[in-house]
């Protein structure tokens, strides 16, 4: 029974993560590859390899997709973005679109398939001597296995200092550095990464813009660290930091982690405990995500007697059966 036990409990700590990281992605990776997408910015006056126009173009629709979590319009667009890449023969194009669709594929949670497309990039990335695109797909499949392996800490030895140490690398990468180094145990360099992604400073408007996210993630980051550590003021003021900036910029998924990190920090059946995951509850409702909203479901209807009056409780069962219903008849 202890087994079957323990078996649950790390199915659904993965199971957490999973949503977690979901949101994670999207928030460390769009903002990099919105700017990608605007790459041509200082095109010379002679006219574009067509292809290539047609390329960008196209990942910009997939990116406007993948914000609203329109997974089969933002693979048909990414994919048709790598077939215009490649025959424009741009190398790094071809290098980026293959990354988008590892994206894509890690929020859509086929991780067989995002293991792919990052390899891929990796692959053609070192081919071509992109030390900064090899890091970003280097990182990105260290991720995807941590999720899966979590005890796999092997490699995070080979990382150099720079991610951690000093602002040597995009922004978006020293993110990425951070939660694999959180995942794997080792507080201090996730520590130093995010606090570096905070600091950043910004020279323009479009940049302040691609910055807001990376750093909501940031401060939701030390927010998960300090709380990990016994610290609840400092998580309180991190995550409400992080939540601030979300409703400047719309992030979503990343808000609703804030919402129920404030609520896990309340004590069970207080109102900020219960206030905190109905409204990552509506959030996830309108991102028609029903395992993240079945566990917050069953969340609510596990807290105390009184917490909910009769009126909630009963319609919060009822939502969660027919979740459980759809689901099962998925299968």
């Amino acid at each position: 029974m202890n087994r079957a036990m323990n078996r649950s409990t790390a199915t659904a700590a993965r199971h957490r993560c999973a949503i977690i990281l979901r949101g994670v992605l999207l928030a460390i990776l769009l903002p990099w590859m919105a700017a990608c997408s605007h790459h041509a910015d200082t095109t010379p006056a002679a006219p574009e390899n067509p292809y290539l126009v047609s390329s960008r173009s196209l990942a910009e629709n997939g990116l406007a997709a993948l914000r609203r979590e329109r997974w089969a319009a933002a693979e048909q667009a990414f994919q048709q973005s790598l077939q215009a890449a490649e025959l424009a023969d741009d190398m790094p194009q071809v290098i980026v679109a293959w990354y988008r669709l590892g994206v894509l594929y890690r929020a859509m949670q086929r991780p067989q398939a995002a293991k792919t497309a990052y390899a891929e990039s990796l692959r053609l990335a070192e081919a071509e001597q992109q030390p900064v695109m090899a890091m970003r797909a280097h990182l990105a499949l260290l991720l995807l296995a941590a999720t899966s392996e979590p005890t796999a800490t092997a490699d995070s030895e080979k990382l150099p200092d720079s991610l951690y140490n000093a602002p040597a690398w995009p922004l978006d990468i020293h993110l990425q550095a951070a939660r694999l180094a959180q995942l794997r145990g080792d507080m201090t360099r996730a520590q130093r990464a995010y606090q570096m992604v905070i600091a950043a400073q910004s020279d323009t408007a479009a940049d302040a813009t691609a910055i807001a996210p990376l750093q909501a993630r940031a401060q939701l980051g030390l927010a998960e660290l300090a709380r990990q550590r016994g610290q609840q003021s400092q998580a309180k003021q991190a995550a409400e930091a992080a939540l601030t900036i979300c409703h400047r910029i719309g992030e979503p998924r990343i808000a609703a982690h804030a919402h129920l990190l404030l609520a896990e920090l309340a004590p069970d059946g207080s109102a900020m405990a219960i206030q905190g995951r109905q409204r990552a509850l509506r959030i996830y409702r309108s991102l028609h995500d029903m395992r993240a909203e079945q566990r917050l479901l069953t969340q609510l209807l596990a807290q105390p007697g009184g917490a909910l009056d009769a009126a909630q409780r009963q319609a919060y069962q009822l939502r969660l059966q027919q979740i459980n219903a759809q689901q099962g008849a998925a299968q």
